[in-house]
């Protein structure tokens, strides 16, 4: 079983195993600050809101996790707060999040044209070019996917998927 703080806190018996799924709520807290991860931020997001449905106090989980915000945001650099900021432009032209979903179609493509096996491990940077619009952008060519499950998808073809 994973380590998570979901698991440890709803299952713990005592304090001890409580403190140690908050210390790790913290840290993954922390990281996703120091890191400026956009996609972090949502898994953080993702998270409070499982968090909030399996438990049995609802209402005490949002006032503990309103409280927690509270005493961290003012801790977060502003560079944090740009780069959240940034998830409403995720889609405009130059913007990481525009390029990553643009590869993701591209890599959806990919595996539409190899569906059963793929273009085998490692080898979607190879094969996103032959898929790629003419807009200008900057070549794909040996580029990674910034997904697991489209370049699985892409590589791996639905065999390996199932097989994975």
């Amino acid at each position: 079983m994973v380590l998570t703080f979901g698991n440890v806190y709803a299952t713990a018996r005592s304090w001890t195993p409580r403190l140690a799924g908050f210390g790790l709520l913290l840290l993954s807290v922390l990281a996703g600050v120091a890191s400026l991860s956009r996609g972090g931020f949502l898994a953080l997001v993702a998270v409070g809101i499982y968090l909030i449905l399996r438990s049995r106090r609802r209402v005490a989980t949002i006032v503990a996790l309103a409280a927690a915000l509270l005493l961290i945001y003012p801790l977060v650099p502003p560079e944090w707060t740009q780069r959240i900021s940034t998830l409403r432009t995720a889609n405009q032209r130059g913007d990481t999040g525009e390029t990553r979903l643009y590869m993701w179609g591209l890599a959806w493509k990919v595996f539409r044209h190899h569906p059963v096996l793929g273009v085998g491990v490692n080898n979607i940077g190879r094969h996103l070019p032959d898929f790629e619009e003419k807009t200008g952008r900057r070549p794909l060519w040996g580029r990674a996917c910034h997904s697991l499950y489209f370049t699985l998808l892409a590589e791996s073809g639905t065999v390996g998927t199932v097989i994975w």
